[in-house]
């Protein structure tokens, strides 16, 4: 499982104006961890995967951003109406940190510091900042007074955290802050979601895209194609409140190109790091569902309907065994085709009887297969060569070796000689 908590941060009435997001490592509602850039990364992971929409309700984020999340402009992967970029109170205001933050300041996004002390290196950051979050619980009484008389000047709201007591918020409410958080007013809440593993060697394809000075896109769209859960994370993402897409998506190169080179980038960047760390996967469903999707996408000139459709369609029809959630539940968090919609939810159509067609080659249903295989005009011995292809494309992508399919050898007598027609076999690598 992945964990994530939210804690809420309300105003004098007590009424709910954001949550600041926690990453949690276990489900103990605590971070353990030792590497703060690595739990931003993840928590970002997991915020996607739980849904944005889910986590804030409506109201503001705030996300907690170290030093290098905030140098590579991590946080604007998230949109910035709702978004607040809390920077760690380990942070120093150096060149680099300055830039970044003073970028992301006027591209709409808030500003806030954690734990602040009033020390004059953090003069330039308070000038860019727009709440300043004030530790209750360490900061002596006689400071807190006097932080609040100096940015109670109407440029900047004062929030008051690590609030447990009624005497605490009270004497908040009293010396004028604006936001408050602690325990008395909401304990952090944890939410969960599956975790979605991607395999062994995904971290270092990504890099090895990354390396080139001008992205490729055809391979990028590749990869992605032959990571189920990574297309998946794509999807899920783009379904997020950070994009109000105007137009209807074609395919995942479509995808690529509407995030752009430099966010496309950014989230390539971050999911390197984010599936470095996660679990082992069970590599033959994943391998079997690339396999029905690259015979789906195969049959497209002979079914008159797009390869990327087909494609898609094919592959999240066997994504609950990828992410461990129900395909209703997915085809809802993700952005899909119109049409793939529709054949997912089992409407008629020519991409539902191409999954017919499919899955038919798959269950060894040669009375269906030969019925639908002649309704496409698709020859025997093309559909064979199309399903060796298939799997071969699969066990290379994933490095599982898919078991020849045995299937063919119980062909109907009438078929069975063009199922054992020489097929050219493609070289590895």
């Amino acid at each position: 499982m992945q964990f994530i908590a939210r804690q809420p941060i309300v105003d004098v009435e007590r009424g709910v104006q954001a949550y600041e997001l926690l990453f949690r490592d276990s489900d103990e509602n605590r971070f353990t961890g030792a590497d703060p850039d690595l739990a931003s990364q993840e928590a970002f992971d997991t915020a996607v995967l739980v849904g944005l929409d889910a986590l804030s309700e409506g109201d503001n984020i705030f996300l907690n951003c170290p030093r290098d999340f905030l140098v590579e402009r991590y946080p604007t992967l998230f949109p910035a109406d709702f978004t607040v970029i809390e920077v760690l109170e380990t942070v120093e205001p150096d060149d680099e940190v300055l830039a970044a933050v003073g970028e992301m300041k006027r591209a709409g996004y808030r500003i806030a510091l954690d734990d602040y002390v009033d020390q004059p290196r953090f003069a330039p950051l308070v000038e860019l900042a727009d709440i300043l979050k004030i530790d209750f619980r360490a900061t002596p009484p006689e400071a807190r007074r006097e932080l609040a008389q100096r940015y109670r000047d109407g440029r900047r709201q004062l929030l008051a955290e690590k609030i447990e007591s009624e005497e605490e918020f009270s004497e908040a409410v009293q010396l004028g802050f604006d936001l408050f958080q602690g325990y008395l007013l909401g304990e952090p809440e944890m939410l969960t979601t599956q975790k979605v593993p991607v395999l062994p060697d995904t971290h270092l394809r990504i890099r090895r895209a990354l390396w080139a000075p001008a992205l490729d896109l055809i391979a990028i769209e590749q990869l992605i194609k032959s990571e189920p859960a990574l297309c998946y994370r794509l999807l899920r993402y783009l379904k997020s409140p950070a994009f109000y897409l105007q137009a209807e998506i074609e395919s995942i190169l479509h995808v690529l190109a509407l995030l752009g080179a430099a966010e496309l980038r950014k989230w390539l960047t971050l999911m390197a790091s984010v599936v470095a760390a996660g679990g082992e996967p069970n590599p033959e469903p994943i391998a079997n569902a690339l396999a029905r999707a690259r015979l789906a996408e195969l049959l497209a000139p002979f079914v008159a309907q797009a390869g990327p459709s087909l494609f898609l369609t094919a592959l999240f029809s066997q994504m609950e065994k990828i992410v461990h959630r129900p395909l209703r539940r997915i085809v809802e968090e993700v952005v899909l085709p119109e049409e793939v919609h529709a054949a997912l939810a089992g409407e008629a159509g020519a991409l539902w009887q191409c999954q017919e067609l499919v899955e038919a080659c798959e269950s060894g249903d040669w009375m269906r297969r030969a019925v639908l295989r002649r309704r496409f005009q698709i020859p025997e011995i093309e559909l064979a060569a199309m399903q060796r292809e298939a799997r071969l494309w699969a066990s290379r992508a994933t490095n599982f070796q898919l078991a020849s399919d045995a299937r063919l050898a119980l062909a109907a007598p009438a078929e069975r000689w063009k199922a054992a027609a020489p097929i050219v076999m493609l070289p590895r690598g």
